[in-house]
C-alpha cells in the first residue's frame, strides 16, 4: 500500500465517512423532533463531509499531496 493512499483513507475515514454518518444521523434527529436548526446544523455537517470527499477524490491521483 503506498504512503499517499494511506493518508487519503486516513482524511476520508476521519473527515469524510464520520461527518456524514453524523450529519445524517443529526438530521434524522431533526425531522423526529421537528427541530429546524438541529436540521442546518446536521446539514452542515454532512456538507463540509461532501466537500471533503470531493476534493479528496478529485486530487487523489495527482502528485500534489506527497
Amino acid at each position: 500500500m503506498n504512503r499517499k493512499f494511506f493518508i487519503m483513507a486516513l482524511v476520508r475515514g476521519i473527515f469524510v465517512y464520520f461527518p456524514c454518518g453524523l450529519g445524517v444521523a443529526i438530521i434524522a434527529m431533526a425531522f423526529s423532533i421537528n427541530s429546524l436548526r438541529s436540521f442546518f446544523i446536521g446539514a452542515t455537517i454532512f456538507l463540509i463531509g461532501a466537500l471533503v470527499l470531493y476534493f479528496t477524490r478529485r486530487y487523489e491521483s495527482s502528485d500534489w499531496l506527497l
